[in-house]
């Protein structure tokens, strides 16, 4: 899952992390059995969405879960023809 997962990530983002890098930083939703795929049905409640500091394209929001709320930051870059992904925050509480 995780290679498939890196091979659609920035570039830049991939010459930093492996694979095995990835799954590490979801380890906890791993280990707690989280289906994160609930949240594709889930409209997102959008806070930020701006150019950050070094240029990339940060989103900052939260989706309505109950009972914990998931918030997240995603980061893009764009490469070639579309925006890739270049770092994610995801947190449950």
């Amino acid at each position: 899952h995780f290679t498939a997962f890196h091979e659609d990530v920035s570039g830049v983002w991939r010459k930093q992390i492996t694979p095995e890098q990835l799954r590490t930083a979801f380890q906890t939703f791993i280990d707690q059995n989280a289906d994160l795929t609930v949240l594709n049905s889930l409209e997102p409640q959008i806070r930020v969405a701006k150019f950050d500091e070094q240029g990339a394209f940060a989103i900052e929001g939260m989706y309505p879960t109950k009972p914990s709320t998931v918030t997240f930051r995603y980061r893009y870059l764009y490469e070639g023809v579309e925006w890739k992904l270049i770092g994610v925050h995801i947190l449950a509480q």
